[in-house]
């Protein structure tokens, strides 16, 4: 079996568990999808293939399990991030972004705030973010502040709606440039 781990300073690497497929090894939860962790890997004599020796669990968006919109929305991300994350290249500050999105998801923020945040703060981060004086990044920026501030003040389908699509036409906008 094969892991997808984002390692602080390595970024995306292929990571091995001997057994795994099989079954015969466990490492119950900490493989799961969205588990932040210190990871114990050894190179193999051949091939020099990491392996994964053992995991402490630090974080493991439990509370985002009990929702199948929050779940969703975080493996979403999750997926973004191995479609365009290059595989060895660090990028601590998209993962960085990543943990706190998910955070964002567990203290209650909307689903379309925290998704817009998200992607607008990864190409930020890249360099390629639109630019805040456009009417519907002032809208969604007013709107983000109030609601980290006191979650119950965007509560309005209106609100929802352009969140909503303001979060689409970024990942878009973001797949356009990728």
């Amino acid at each position: 079996m094969v892991l997808d781990l984002f390692l602080k300073g390595f970024g995306r690497v292929p990571v091995f568990i001997r057994g795994g497929g099989r079954g015969s090894v466990r490492f119950g939860g900490a493989t799961e999808p969205l588990v932040w962790g210190d990871f114990e890997l050894y190179k193999s004599g051949k091939g020099g293939r990491l392996i994964l020796r053992s995991v402490e669990v630090k974080y493991d968006a439990l509370k985002l399990r009990g929702s199948k919109r929050l779940i969703l929305t975080a493996i979403n991300w999750a997926k973004m991030l191995i479609m365009y994350l290059e595989e060895g290249r660090a990028d601590d500050k998209v993962l960085s972004c990543f943990y706190w999105a998910l955070k964002l998801l567990e203290e209650g923020v909307p689903v379309e705030i925290a998704d817009w945040r998200f992607v607008w703060r990864w190409l930020n981060i890249w360099g390629l973010a639109p630019e805040p004086e456009t009417e519907i990044m002032r809208f969604t920026a007013r709107a983000e502040h109030d609601v980290i501030k006191n979650i119950k003040s965007v509560e309005s389908p209106e609100h929802s709606v352009q969140l909503q699509n303001a979060a689409q036409r970024y990942r878009l906008f973001f797949k356009g440039i990728m």
